[in-house]
């Protein structure tokens, strides 16, 4: 699974999303924000490697996103 960094343009926060295809080309994607729990807008910002695991509050999932982990 490859890891994107996303934000949310309805509210703003980021948030990490895995998904087995490349999001990179796509520029937004409409999902739904587990944050302000509606369908938004999400910019693609970065694709994180594979073989970095980032802990994202104690857990190794789906996620918010602190740019100081990176």
């Amino acid at each position: 699974m490859t890891k994107w960094v996303l934000r949310c343009t309805r509210c703003g926060r980021t948030w990490i999303l895995e998904v087995s295809f490349d999001l990179a080309s796509m520029g937004k994607l409409y999902h739904f924000c587990p944050h302000c729990r509606r369908n938004a807008f999400h910019e693609v910002l970065q694709r994180i490697e594979d073989d970095i695991d980032i802990p994202i509050d104690g857990k190794h999932q789906q996620g918010e996103y602190s740019s100081s982990t990176s």
